[in-house]
């Protein structure tokens, strides 16, 4: 008997794929051809489809002219559905920023900040602040897939150890 030793894709990798094609498509991008370029067939796709469509995560956009048949829906994903925010730690002020899933700013603050040496010894103040950024935009923690906190600062070549921070 054949064995293929070639593994084949789990589902999370096929959604992964079916998802990264449409974030990346600046074109149309119809069942058919989606599927095609997935390289599955179009029930497997449909399978997938309506989980992303389900988790909110992708949706029909527009049609295309119809040539005698019935209209081609086209498909993308929703930019709305899920955010990420930065906190950037300056000297005396921290900035607040969401972005949606096309980078795009969905929110934005700057808090004032006394003393930045005693903020990072009680972490508590950024969560608090991140926190009260949340509600004041109406930012659903749900959709937040993640924060990501920059320090302005020199590290080391070798990447164990901050050489200088001006904060």
């Amino acid at each position: 008997m054949f064995h293929n030793p070639v593994r084949q894709p789990g589902p999370d990798s096929v959604r992964r794929r079916i998802y990264r094609i449409l974030y990346e498509s600046q074109d149309f991008q119809s069942r058919r051809t989606l599927a095609q370029q997935c390289e599955i067939s179009l029930p497997t796709l449909y399978q997938h489809l309506s989980e992303l469509m389900k988790d909110g995560l992708v949706r029909y956009s527009g049609e295309e002219q119809s040539t005698g048949g019935r209209k081609v829906q086209g498909l993308t994903i929703v930019p709305e559905a899920r955010f990420a925010v930065g906190i950037s730690v300056m000297e005396n002020r921290l900035r607040l920023s969401a972005a949606d899933l096309r980078l795009r700013e969905i929110a934005y603050q700057k808090s004032a900040v006394s003393n930045v040496s005693q903020m990072l010894r009680q972490p508590k103040v950024i969560a608090e602040t991140l926190e009260s950024f949340l509600d004041d935009h109406g930012l659903e923690r749900a959709r937040l897939l993640g924060v990501g906190i920059t320090l302005p600062g020199i590290v080391a070549p070798a990447g164990d150890r901050l050489l200088t921070a001006p904060t």
